[in-house]
């Protein structure tokens, strides 16, 4: 088979182009991850990615599963492990890379053609975009996969059913075994909102579980449920997924706690989100001590007017 025929089958066969890649700052002692989820047939390309003082970000293998390699990731932002500031930065500029025709397209050709000298390059001109640094350490791995073989993993990963093997116990102890993820819808707000495209990466903003059967039981983890109403939760901003063109929805994913997260889509950039106000946005609680408040009030009343009636029957005695 020749050279060109691979290259075809390369550039024509697979949907899905994974990259993992590795850096190091050596003038900042800055450590790196990067994973780009090339989507072709979908037309779209997920960017995920941090930038942390931390070393043993670096343990993480790159032959490791692309989405071992994605959930570390989030992990690592999970746990506050990363810079927000770096790693946002990092993550707009490949997001970048993909609005130019002309680096778009040499990024898939050093992908189709395993061409890892012409891929370091374009991540070591983000890189020094953002760390203004040259010649970092950079390692990268390039997987193909089917897009069905793309959407069975996360149809595995994402199913419901997943739910019910997570001891509450464990959530409450912090100690998940590995991340969830729930339907989220974000709380809006038209007049002084931030806008979908403006967002960032650690910006808080107020997001509500969406009520099912398997969600309902985070609900009341969270103790957001306040009569028949579910109230909204400060969420973490942790990653932002644009599409290519300015019809495809915008994924965004929030860290709720540890280990849990919440995901929703927006198909309009220019929607406003309500960003979280610590005095303003704790109305459920400041509700349910009303409540209390009203409660209590008159039953001490009442005991207070009884004692005087019945002192005054004593006192009459």
């Amino acid at each position: 088979m020749s050279a060109e025929t691979i290259s075809l089958s390369l550039s024509e066969t697979p949907n899905v182009h994974i990259v993992k890649s590795k850096f190091t700052s050596l003038q900042s002692n800055l450590y790196g991850l990067v994973i780009i989820i090339a989507d072709k047939y979908g037309k779209r390309e997920t960017i995920n990615g941090i930038v942390s003082t931390y070393s043993d970000v670096h343990d993480l293998e790159l032959h490791s599963s692309w989405k071992e390699f994605q959930d570390s990731i989030l992990g690592f932002k999970m746990g506050g492990r990363h810079n927000d500031n770096l790693s946002g930065n990092i993550v707009g500029e490949f997001h970048k890379l993909f609005t130019d025709h002309k680096t778009a397209t040499e990024f898939y050709d050093a992908v189709n053609n395993y061409n890892y000298k012409k891929l370091d390059q374009l991540i070591d001109n983000i890189i020094y975009k953002v760390l203004n640094e040259k010649k970092p350490i950079i390692e990268s791995s390039i997987e193909d996969i089917t897009q069905e073989e793309y959407l069975s993993t996360l149809n595995k990963t994402n199913t419901p059913s997943n739910f019910s093997n997570i001891d509450l116990q464990d959530i409450s102890k912090n100690s998940i075994p590995h991340s969830i993820t729930l339907s989220v819808q974000p709380i809006l707000s038209p007049i002084i909102g931030k806008a979908v495209y403006e967002l960032k990466i650690g910006d808080k903003i107020m997001v509500k579980i969406i009520p099912t059967s398997d969600q309902n039981r985070y609900i009341e983890m969270f103790g957001l449920r306040q009569g028949n109403e579910v109230m909204p939760m400060p969420s973490d901003v942790v990653d932002i997924k644009a599409g290519r063109t300015r019809k495809d929805p915008i994924a965004i994913t929030v860290r709720m706690a540890k280990n849990i997260y919440g995901y929703f889509t927006e198909e309009e950039s220019h929607v406003r989100l309500k960003m979280f106000d610590p005095d303003a946005d704790l109305s459920h609680k400041k509700i349910y001590a009303s409540q209390v408040k009203s409660t209590v009030m008159p039953t001490v009343l009442a005991i207070f007017l009884l004692i005087i009636i019945v002192i005054f029957i004593i006192i009459q005695i």
